[in-house]
C-alpha cells in the first residue's frame, strides 16, 4: 500500500466495511443526453489487442492485461462516437498510450519512484516535442529516453495532417500541460489532503482529458473557429465536461482506488473532508457536483448558441459547434457508461441500473 497522510488513513478506516449504491446516473443526470458504442469497435479493438500493444509495449504483460480488461477501445468508441474509422483508429490508439503510459504512474513502476517518474515525464516531453515541433530535419533522430511512447509519432503525424496549425499547437500546449501535471502530482502525492476546490483545478490537468477533448476536431474532421474555442463560454464547456469526467469516474473507481490506498479520488475527499465518514452520504454529495456541473454546462452552450457571433457564422460551421459540443455530451454520457461496466473497478449490479460499491474486506 502507498504510505499515505494520518489524516487518510482515518477516513480510509472509517469507510472500510461500508457499502454505498450508486443510482443510474445516466437516467438521473443526463435523460436527454445519449452515447452510443461505435461502430467500428469490434475491427479497431481486435487492431490494438493483437497488433499495436504488441508492438510497443511487448513485455508490459501487466499492462497489456490491464488495457484489454479495461475495455479501453470502447471508451474511446463512447468519447469519439460517430468518427470514421480512420480517424476513430487512430483516436483509439491515442487513448491506449494515455492509459498506458498514466498506469506506470497510478500503480506501475513509476508510483512510489519520484526519481524515476520525474526522468519518464522530462525525457516524454523531449520526445513529444520532437514529434511536434516541426519543420525538423528527416534525418534527424528522435531523442532516446525512458518514455515508452514511439506510438505517438504515427499518432501524431496522423492529426497534423489534418488539423490546421492554431489547431495543433493548442492539442500540442495541452499534451504538454498534461505531462506536467502528471508529473507534479507525483512529486506531491504523499502530501496532506486538498481542498475540493484545488483538487478539481489539479484533476482538470492531470486527466488527459483536454488533449481529448481538443481531437475532437480531428476525429469528426471539424473546422471550429479559434474564436469559438477561446470564448469563454467553450472554455466553460470544456471545463465542464472535464469536471464531469473526473468526478463520475472517481465514484466508480473508488473501490479499487481505496484498496491500494490511493487518496486522489473526489469521493474519498468528500467523505475525508467531512464529518460524518458516512460513504454513502458522501457519494451522494460528490453526486451533487455532477448536477451542478451539468447545469454550468448547458447553461455556457445556451449562451454559445445564443450569441450573435454564433449566429453569424455560415451554416456549415455552425452545425460543426454543434457537433463539437455533442461529443462533449458523449464523452460525459460515454464515461460513466464505460466506468459503470469496466472490470477493472470491482463493483456489482444490482436492479434498476444501480451499481454496488462494496468495501466489505472479505475474511479469511
Amino acid at each position: 500500500m502507498i504510505p499515505i497522510p494520518e489524516e487518510a488513513v482515518t477516513a480510509l478506516r472509517a469507510v472500510m466495511g461500508q457499502t454505498a449504491l450508486i443510482p443510474d446516473l445516466c437516467a438521473l443526470l443526463y435523460p436527454d443526453w445519449w452515447a452510443d458504442r461505435h461502430e467500428h469497435e469490434a475491427q479497431v479493438r481486435h487492431e490494438i489487442h493483437t497488433d499495436f500493444l504488441e508492438r510497443w509495449w511487448p513485455d508490459d504483460e501487466s499492462l497489456k492485461t490491464a488495457a484489454k480488461k479495461g475495455e479501453l477501445v470502447q471508451e474511446a468508441g463512447y468519447f469519439w462516437g460517430g468518427s470514421s474509422l480512420e480517424r476513430f483508429r487512430i483516436v483509439a490508439q491515442f487513448m491506449i498510450w494515455l492509459f498506458m503510459w498514466d498506469d506506470e504512474f497510478d500503480c506501475g513502476n513509476l508510483q512510489t519512484n519520484s526519481e524515476q517518474a520525474a526522468i519518464c515525464c522530462r525525457d516524454t516531453l523531449a520526445f513529444l516535442k520532437w514529434c511536434l515541433e516541426v519543420p525538423r530535419s528527416d534525418s534527424e533522430a528522435p531523442p532516446d529516453g525512458q518514455h515508452n511512447s514511439g506510438c505517438l509519432q504515427d499518432i501524431l503525424a496522423a492529426m497534423q495532417a489534418s488539423l490546421s496549425h492554431v489547431s495543433m499547437r493548442r492539442f500540442a500546449d495541452s499534451l504538454y500541460a498534461y505531462v506536467n501535471a502528471v508529473g507534479e502530482a507525483q512529486q506531491h502525492r504523499l502530501a496532506g489532503l486538498p481542498l475540493w476546490n484545488d483538487y478539481i483545478d489539479n484533476r482538470l490537468l492531470n486527466i488527459a482529458m483536454f488533449p481529448c477533448i481538443l481531437a475532437i476536431e480531428y476525429s469528426h474532421n471539424l473546422k471550429i473557429p479559434a474564436w469559438v474555442i477561446d470564448s469563454k463560454e467553450m472554455q466553460s464547456i470544456a471545463r465542464e465536461t472535464v469536471v464531469s469526467v473526473v468526478v463520475a469516474n472517481d465514484i466508480f473507481s473508488f473501490k479499487k482506488e481505496a484498496l491500494v490506498g490511493q487518496i486522489d479520488n473526489a469521493l474519498f475527499l468528500k467523505v475525508a473532508l467531512s464529518t460524518h465518514r458516512n460513504f454513502q452520504l458522501g457519494l451522494e454529495e460528490t453526486i451533487q457536483e455532477l448536477v451542478e456541473s451539468r447545469d454550468r454546462f448547458k447553461a455556457s452552450e445556451s449562451q454559445l448558441l445564443g450569441s450573435e457571433e454564433y449566429l453569424k457564422l455560415p451554416q456549415d460551421v455552425q452545425e460543426d459547434v454543434k457537433a463539437f459540443i455533442l461529443v462533449c455530451k458523449f464523452m460525459i454520457v460515454g464515461n460513466v457508461k464505460w466506468s459503470k461496466g469496466t472490470k477493472r473497478y470491482l463493483l456489482e449490479d444490482a436492479p434498476d441500473g444501480v451499481t454496488i460499491v462494496n468495501l466489505k474486506t472479505k475474511k479469511n
